[in-house]
């Protein structure tokens, strides 16, 4: 990834590095691998509608917060218009146990830290301003 190193990874929060299909296929109830600097997560896709919109589902993690998240989903949506595109990513979690509860707030912020490290790499990437 070619951004800096933001202060708040300094703070435990996984810092992604690649994201990857293993069958090198994106498909409905294929695997998608994002490997971060403390672990990976599997995920399973639930929706491959190419340029237009992707889920995925946690299946496993290694990741520190497995022991409080019960479940992960992401959604991308592409919409197209001319030569630039929008994405919109939603991000579903559930916890589990008062850890979860505990928990929840900080998820939530290194989640929204991840996601908008990812956004920024795509658009340097991809040409973007």
């Amino acid at each position: 990834m070619t951004h800096g190193n933001w202060f708040l990874f300094k703070f435990g929060i996984p810092k992604p590095r690649r994201c990857e299909l293993p069958d090198k296929v994106g498909r409905v109830d294929g695997i998608r691998v994002c490997v971060s600097d403390q672990g990976v997560i599997r995920q399973r896709i639930t929706e491959w509608d190419a340029g237009r919109s992707l889920g995925f589902e946690m299946v496993e993690t290694n990741i520190g917060f497995y022991r409080w998240v019960a479940s992960l989903k992401d959604h991308f949506s592409i919409e197209s218009a001319g030569t630039s595109s929008w994405v919109t990513r939603s991000t579903e979690v559930r916890f589990r146990g008062w850890m979860g509860v505990a928990m929840s707030w900080a998820t939530w912020v290194g989640l929204k830290v991840v996601h908008y490290y990812v956004f920024q790499n795509w658009r340097l990437t991809l040409g973007g301003t």
